[in-house]
């Protein structure tokens, strides 16, 4: 199991475009992959579930991946995120 932190800094918290985009990278890994926020997990692949969490400039979400491409995946989306969210 891998895990990664993030705070968004981004005014406009988690939009629909990064959402998307999160759920397509973790598409492509052999691996779960959820977001925690306030100790609840949600599996990132369910896009409606994903918008929900109620996110904004300032909260912190941890991203998890937990299976044979967790490193990879971890990896992609931390990169992802820091550099759009």
């Amino acid at each position: 199991m891998k895990e990664f932190s993030y705070t968004i800094t981004n005014e406009y918290d988690l939009a629909a475009k990064p959402a998307f985009d999160l759920i397509k990278l973790a598409g492509e890994h052999d691996c779960r992959t959820y977001v925690v926020k306030n100790d609840h997990a949600t599996d990132i692949k369910k896009l409606f579930i994903l918008l929900s969490i109620g996110t904004k400039c300032g909260d912190t979400i941890k991203f998890v991946t937990d299976g044979v491409d967790e490193k990879s995946a971890i990896d992609k989306i931390g990169k992802y995120v820091s550099c759009n969210m």
